[in-house]
This record gives structure tokens, C-alpha cells and sequence, in this order.
């Protein structure tokens, strides 16, 4: 109760929201996916999710029926820039010059080589050739 009102404080807001937990669970990858498809929408995620509904089939179906145990019947909002950068490394793998992808994804080159240089290691095991 606060002194000056003698009325209750409100809660404080929540800081573990739908996102943060759908991060928790989906981890790195599952995050990026999420939001190269649904990015800058608001995803409602269902009871059960079936095989071919459209979570299943950026996440894979496993992965969705855990996200909707944890968040059943929540708004997730995802954020633009994880499946940005999931699609830029993704490019750059498959050989794309960073001119061209910042065209394809709608971003700055500079943005196109900050990823690669924070991802550099990655992108250079991915190009390696195996031994056999």
C-alpha cells in the first residue's frame, strides 16, 4: 500500500512476456525462423497446433506443439531483424555479393556485412569442403 494514497501499488509489469519465453523455448535458430516468417505480424499460437498449420511448417511440428504448451492461446509478435539475418547468412553461404542481398532483404550493405563479420567463423566452416 503506498503511504501517500493509502491505495495499493499496481503490479510491476511484466518482464517475462510471450517473446521472451517463445526465445527461451525456440533458442537461436527456432527464433529466427519464426521471424523470417511471421516477422512485423502477430502470430496467434493455438491449442494444439496441427501438422500443416503455418507454425508447424516454419518450426517444424514438434517444435510448434512445445511452443504451444508453454504459450496456448498467446500473441507472439516476432521482430524483424532475426529472420534477416537468418536469410542474410543464408545468402552469403549460397555465394550472393552483399549488394545484392541488401537489395533481395531490404537492408543497408552495411548491415549485410556487419552479420557476415559477426558470423564470420560460421560462414567459413560452412564453405569448408569435407575431408571425405
Amino acid at each position: 500500500m503506498s503511504r501517500a494514497t493509502g491505495k495499493s501499488a499496481a503490479p510491476p509489469p511484466e518482464t517475462h512476456g510471450p517473446w521472451q519465453r517463445a526465445v527461451e523455448i525456440l533458442g537461436p535458430e527456432g527464433v529466427a525462423l519464426l521471424s523470417r516468417d511471421f516477422g512485423g505480424k502477430r502470430v496467434y499460437v493455438p491449442r494444439t497446433p496441427g501438422p500443416d498449420h503455418p507454425l508447424s511448417v516454419c518450426l517444424g511440428h514438434k517444435l510448434a506443439l512445445d511452443l504451444a504448451d508453454a504459450l496456448v492461446q498467446e500473441f507472439l509478435e516476432p521482430p524483424l531483424t532475426a529472420g534477416k539475418r537468418l536469410r542474410i547468412l543464408q545468402l552469403l553461404q549460397q555465394g550472393e555479393k552483399p549488394e545484392r542481398i541488401s537489395h533481395m532483404i531490404g537492408c543497408s550493405r552495411r548491415f549485410v556485412f556487419k552479420v557476415r563479420s559477426e558470423n564470420q567463423e560460421q560462414l567459413e566452416t560452412s564453405r569448408q569442403l569435407p575431408l571425405l
